[in-house]
Order: C-alpha cells, then structure tokens, then sequence
C-alpha cells in the first residue's frame, strides 16, 4: 500500500514538472511574439483597456458571422473547447438560441490569453470555419477582415 502510494505522489510530481515546463514554454513563445511586433509588455487579459478582445471585437466577429451559429459547438471543438466548457455554456441562464450560445462562446474564446491559449486571430478562427463547411464565411474574414 506505502508502494502505491509513493509511485502516485512520484506520478503526480512529474505530471506537475511537465505542466510547469509546458507552461514556461508557452510563456516563452508568447514572449517572442510580442518582441517580434515590438511590443515589450503583452496586453492585460482583463479590464478596460489592452484586452485581447479588443483586438478582435465579438459584436463585429457575430455580425459578419452569424449563420455559422447552427455549429457553435463544432466551432468551439475546433477552437479548443473542451466538451465540458461547451455543455456549461449551454446550460447558462439567460442563453436559449443557438446565435445566444455561439455569442457566449465567441465571448469566451476572445477572453483567453497565454500561457493557457493562444492568441485569438482571425486565421485561427477562419480556420476553425472552414473545419464545419462554412469556406465562404472563413475567406470572407480573411479577405475582407471584419466590418
């Protein structure tokens, strides 16, 4: 029993080594991409001012992409949403449609920030259209960007 449970705690530490080197890697990488743009400091994740959905703002994402709201969970799959994530945005009070449920979700994605997630991008979001059919959607937003 003692055996078991050192191999376990031996277990647990290494999956938290691991964690923590992933973690410290994707620092490191977002780091570089803001060197690269000649950005020292990255925006905040939160509040009024620097947020990454201000960078690509969700009203205008909805707007030019609503009909692609009948595949929100595929959508959210693509944009790595776990399955969990995708059953509480569904269960939120308030949310009864389909365009209420792809809102939420576009909301939810915009929000992420590193080391967790990558930056949302129009690139990554055409490409998480085109994974459920919706190509003219997808080329529309890297063609002609946002209204």
């Amino acid at each position: 029993m003692q055996n078991e449970k050192q191999v376990a705690v031996e277990s647990m530490k290494q999956w938290m080594d691991a964690e923590k080197r992933e973690r410290q890697r994707r620092a490191q990488e977002n780091a570089v991409f803001w060197q690269e743009l000649g950005v020292l400091q990255p925006p905040s994740s939160g509040g009024a001012t620097g947020t990454v959905d201000r960078v690509l703002d969700r009203d205008r994402l909805l707007k030019k992409t609503k009909s692609a709201a009948s595949h929100w969970r595929d959508i959210g799959r693509a944009l790595g949403f776990s399955e969990d994530s995708l059953d509480i945005i569904s269960r939120t009070n308030g949310l009864h449609t389909e365009v209420d449920y792809y809102s939420e979700m576009l909301s939810q994605w915009l929000k992420w920030a590193p080391p967790v997630h990558s930056f949302p991008t129009l690139e990554k979001f055409a490409s998480a259209l085109r994974s459920v059919g919706e190509e003219s959607l997808a080329y529309g937003l890297e063609h002609d960007g946002l209204p």
